[in-house]
C-alpha cells in the first residue's frame, strides 16, 4: 500500500475512534499489579477499552519493538488494594494474597446516541477490537504490530473473554520474544494458569519474569507469585528460596525492616513474612528455621522470622511453641539488640497462657541475662537501651512481691522459710541494683516488714533505719525512724 493511502487511512482511524475515547488519566490498576509502574498503557489499566491517541497514530519513527525492554518513563503512584485484615484466618489471607487480578474502570462509559439498552462500556471496547483488527488486515507488516495485538489483548480482557486475550498473548509471546511488553505478558500469563490450580505452567511463566531481573517493575511480585507456585504444591523449601530472595532483594534497595507498619510496601512485606511461617510450620517449626539458614545462610533480618513465627504460634494459642521460637533466636543471639525484647515477649506468652511457674522461671531469666552485672552489657549501652532496665526493674519486683505473696499463703506453710529467702532476695537484688528508684523506697519498706514479719528483728531494724535517712521524702520515712 502506497504511503498516502496509509496516511489516509490513517486520518480515517483518527476520525472514527475520536469520539469513543475518554480521557484516561484516572486509571486504575488492576488487583495485585505493582505500585509503582511506566506510564504506558498496560492490560491492567485498560478503562472501558477507551483508546489512547498515541497508540493508534502510525508514527514510523517509533523504536521497533522487537529491540526489546521497556523504555524509561514517568511513573506514577497507583491506588493500593485494601490493607489485610487483622488476625485474617489462613485460608482468608492466602484468598486474599493468591488472588487474580480484576479489572477497575474509573471513568464513566459514554453515551452514544441509539444506544439505548446497550452497554456503552462493551460497545466502546467492540469497537476498538474492530478497529485494531482493520487496521492489521491492512497493514499486517505494521512495525508496531505488537503494540496493536496488546491492545486487543486488553480489549478482550475487558470485555471478560479471558480465554480470547490468552491466545493473543500466548501470539505476542511467540511472535515477539524481545517486546517491550514482555514481562507483563508472561506475568498475566502465570495469574491466568495459577488461577486455575495449573502451577507447573504459572510457574514457567513467572520463573519467566524473574529471569528478566529486577529492571521489571514485575520482578517482585513474580518472585512473590513464583513462592506462592511452588508452596500451592507443597514444595515448601523451593518455596521459601523465592520469598527470601524477595526479601534479600527488598533488604538490597534499603528496605527497612525496623520502621513502622503502614504503607501498602510495609503490608506486602509482613505477608511475605506471613507466609514463610506457614513454610516453617510446615516444615517442623523452629528447627526446620535453623535447619534452612545452616544451609542458605542467615538473612539480615533473622529476628522477623523467629518473631513472625512465634506470633503465628501465638495466634493458634500454641505457647510453647510461640515461646520456643522466640527463645531460638535468643539462644543463637544473646547478645543482639532484640534479645531482650524477645525475652520478656515468652514471659508474656506464658502469661496469657496461664502458665505460672514458667513465667517466673523466665523473669529470673532476664534478670540473669540482662542485670546490670550481666554480659549482655559489654556489647550494648545501657543509656541507649532504657526499655531493656524497665523490663529488668519490673521483673525483680514482680519476682520479690510473688515469693512474699507465697510467704504469706498459710497454704504453704512448709514452703515458708523457701519463700522467705526467695522473697528477701529479689528484694535486695533490686535495690542494690536500683537504688535511687522511685520505687527503692516502697521495695525498701516491704523489706522491713518482710525481715520483721519473720522475726528478724535485727536486720528489720537495719533496713527501717536506711529507709528513715536514705529517704527522708518518703511518706512513711519517719515512721521507719
Amino acid at each position: 500500500m502506497s504511503l498516502k493511502k496509509m496516511n489516509n487511512f490513517r486520518f480515517m482511524l483518527f476520525i472514527v475512534v475520536t469520539p469513543l475515547i475518554s480521557c484516561a488519566t484516572n486509571q486504575q490498576p488492576l488487583a495485585g499489579r505493582p505500585a509503582e509502574f511506566s506510564n504506558e498503557q498496560t492490560l491492567a489499566s485498560l478503562d472501558s477499552a477507551q483508546v489512547r491517541l498515541e497508540d493508534i497514530k502510525l508514527d514510523v519513527s517509533t523504536l521497533n519493538p522487537r529491540t526489546g525492554g521497556r523504555k524509561a518513563g514517568n511513573e506514577s503512584r497507583r491506588t493500593p488494594p485494601p490493607p489485610a485484615i487483622a488476625n485474617e484466618s489462613e485460608q482468608t489471607f492466602e484468598k486474599r494474597v493468591t488472588q487474580g487480578s480484576k479489572l477497575k474502570s474509573a471513568d464513566q462509559p459514554l453515551l452514544l446516541s441509539g444506544s439505548s439498552g446497550i452497554d456503552p462500556q462493551t460497545v466502546n471496547t467492540l469497537e476498538a477490537v474492530k478497529l485494531y483488527r482493520e487496521f492489521l488486515d491492512k497493514f499486517p507488516d505494521y512495525e508496531r504490530r505488537d503494540q496493536v495485538l496488546y491492545q486487543i489483548a486488553r480489549a478482550y480482557d475487558e470485555l471478560g473473554d479471558v480465554e480470547g486475550s490468552m491466545k493473543i498473548i500466548n501470539q505476542l509471546i511467540s511472535e515477539y520474544p524481545g517486546s517491550r511488553y514482555m514481562d507483563e505478558l508472561q506475568f498475566r500469563k502465570g495469574e491466568y494458569y495459577f488461577t486455575r490450580k495449573r502451577y507447573l505452567d504459572a510457574e514457567d511463566a513467572y520463573k519467566a519474569v524473574v529471569a528478566m531481573g529486577a529492571q521489571s517493575s514485575y520482578y517482585e511480585f513474580a518472585l512473590y507469585k513464583l513462592g506462592w507456585t511452588f508452596y500451592k504444591q507443597d514444595l515448601y523449601q523451593e518455596a521459601l528460596r523465592q520469598f527470601f530472595a524477595l526479601l534479600d532483594y527488598k533488604n538490597s534497595i534499603g528496605y527497612d525492616f525496623n520502621r513502622l507498619r503502614g504503607t501498602l510496601e510495609d503490608q506486602r512485606v509482613e505477608d511475605i513474612l506471613r507466609v514463610i511461617s506457614l513454610a516453617f510450620s510446615n516444615l517442623g517449626g523452629v528447627n526446620a528455621v535453623h535447619e534452612y539458614f545452616a544451609s542458605f545462610g542467615k538473612p539480615a533480618y533473622e529476628s522477623y522470622i523467629y518473631r513472625d513465627l512465634g506470633e503465628y504460634y501465638l495466634d493458634k494459642r500454641r505457647y510453647t511453641d510461640a515461646a520456643q521460637s522466640y527463645k531460638a533466636f535468643v539462644k543463637l543471639n544473646p547478645y543482639h539488640k532484640m534479645s531482650p525484647h524477645f525475652d520478656m515477649r515468652v514471659n508474656e506468652i506464658f502469661k496469657l497462657g496461664g502458665f505460672s511457674q514458667p513465667v517466673i522461671e523466665a523473669s529470673k531469666g532476664i534478670f540473669t541475662s540482662y542485670g546490670l552485672k550481666s554480659e549482655y552489657w559489654k556489647h550494648n549501652s545501657i543509656q541507649t537501651n532504657p526499655a531493656v532496665l524497665g523490663y529488668v526493674k519490673d521483673s525483680l519486683k514482680n519476682l520479690a512481691n510473688h515469693f512474699h505473696a507465697l510467704y504469706q499463703n498459710k497454704n504453704l506453710e512448709k514452703n515458708k522459710q523457701e519463700n522467705f529467702l526467695e522473697a528477701v532476695k529479689w528484694y535486695r537484688e533490686f535495690l542494690d541494683s536500683f537504688p535511687k528508684e522511685e520505687a527503692s523506697p516502697v521495695i525498701n519498706y516491704q523489706l522491713a516488714d518482710l525481715l520483721f514479719e519473720h522475726q528478724w528483728y535485727g536486720q528489720a531494724a537495719t533496713e527501717y533505719a536506711h529507709i528513715a535517712y536514705s529517704y527522708p521524702a518518703y511518706s512513711k520515712a519517719e515512721a521507719a525512724g
